[in-house]
């Protein structure tokens, strides 16, 4: 397994100058007999990390949509405010800071106008 440490060796030297496809030739090369057994094993580590990336992603756009949601909601209960283009500006907007300090700001400023001119402001 001396050519294992050989290859690791190689991808930790060529850093992110390589891509998966440089990684499984280069093993698969290396390792001729156990290549195809070893490459199943990344290739399913592969698939767990991009798995539990797509969930992570899943439950950050989930936390976004639902703060959106709740200002929409206190906006709409608050002053009545229902106009596209706000809900266009507040779905425009991704950082969840952002969105939670709005949340806040939605349920404590005084006028409608006043969170309109809180969302001219925004960059």
């Amino acid at each position: 397994m001396s050519e294992l440490g050989t290859v690791l060796y190689y991808v930790g030297m060529a850093g992110k100058h390589l891509s998966r496809e440089d990684i499984v030739i280069a093993v698969r090369h290396t390792l001729e007999d156990k290549g195809n057994e070893i490459m199943q094993t990344i290739a399913e580590q592969w698939i767990a990390e991009g798995f539990d990336k797509g969930i992570e992603q899943g439950i950050e756009q989930g936390r976004m949509q639902m703060l959106q949601e709740d200002i929409l909601d206190l906006l709409y209960a608050r002053f009545g405010l229902a106009s596209e283009e706000v809900a266009a500006r507040i779905t425009a907007v991704t950082d969840i800071t952002t969105l939670r300090q709005m949340l806040r700001q939605a349920g404590t400023l005084e006028t409608a106008d006043a969170f309109v001119k809180l969302l001219a402001d925004l960059p």
